[in-house]
């Protein structure tokens, strides 16, 4: 007997995953634990995200977590491995030519689809009304990345990623919460790989403060960032 409001889609880390055919519903028990993965990934990552005046989890938090060797509480999977790496070279604004292939020969990521929406933001609100804790935080949306298009919650284009759940042909026995968080984080260093390949920059970097470390998402025409946030700014100098 299928369940009164069937789930038919999750969005996790900003990449969302979808079953095509509506009429089959996916298990309620991933939601559960998905929630249980992001709540750890907020953990880990919540002195970096009180520092940069965000409380909502994005794929840049995932990365600190994982850095930090707590992958937040994922299971080891196959492609844990490759993500430890990925990040690690990252952290250091240097991804090998090797990792960056094997990233683009993934099987899992073959079905990787992307569009772009409109937000219009509710602007006349206040931004605490808004769910969001800053200007920033808002400008970056759920998909941890910043929009194009107007700013001060005005009009913004953003990059919506994609998964048809039929197009990674996994079994029923397959699909978990702990597999979907692996390849939404592989998607969205994916995208920032493309990125850096084409204009030799990368839109996230990690925080220099030996303090911090913590993984950060960079605004186009900020110069030279080594710092996520002013706090950290102010206090790697002190702490050398």
């Amino acid at each position: 007997m299928s369940p009164a409001n069937p789930i038919t889609a999750f969005t996790v880390l900003g990449v969302e995953f979808r079953r095509g055919d509506s009429a089959r519903s996916l298990p309620t028990t991933i939601q559960n634990r998905l929630d249980a993965i992001l709540a750890r990934i907020s953990e880990c990552a919540a002195d970096t995200m009180h520092r940069q005046r965000r409380s909502k989890v994005t794929y840049v938090d995932a990365m600190t977590a994982v850095t930090f060797g707590e992958p937040a509480g994922l299971k080891n999977t196959e492609l844990m491995g490759l993500l430890a790496q990925l990040v690690e070279e990252i952290g250091r604004s240097d991804p090998s030519d090797e990792l960056i292939l094997e990233l683009g020969q993934l099987p899992v990521l073959a079905p990787l689809r992307q569009s772009f929406r409109r937000e219009v933001p509710p602007s006349d609100r206040p931004l605490v009304l808004q769910g969001v804790k800053s200007l920033g935080e808002l400008e970056i949306g759920s998909s941890g990345r910043e929009g194009l298009g107007e700013r001060a919650g005005a009009r913004v284009v953003r990059q919506h990623l994609f998964f048809d759940i039929e197009d990674l042909e996994l079994g029923a026995e397959d699909i978990s919460a702990d597999l979907l968080v692996a390849i939404a984080l592989l998607a969205q260093i994916k995208c920032d790989i493309d990125v850096l390949l084409a204009t030799d920059w990368l839109p996230v970097h990690r925080c220099e403060r030996l303090r911090c470390g913590g993984f950060y998402p960079v605004k186009r025409m900020s110069g030279r960032s080594r710092f996520c946030s002013d706090t950290c700014r102010a206090n790697a100098a002190r702490e050398q």
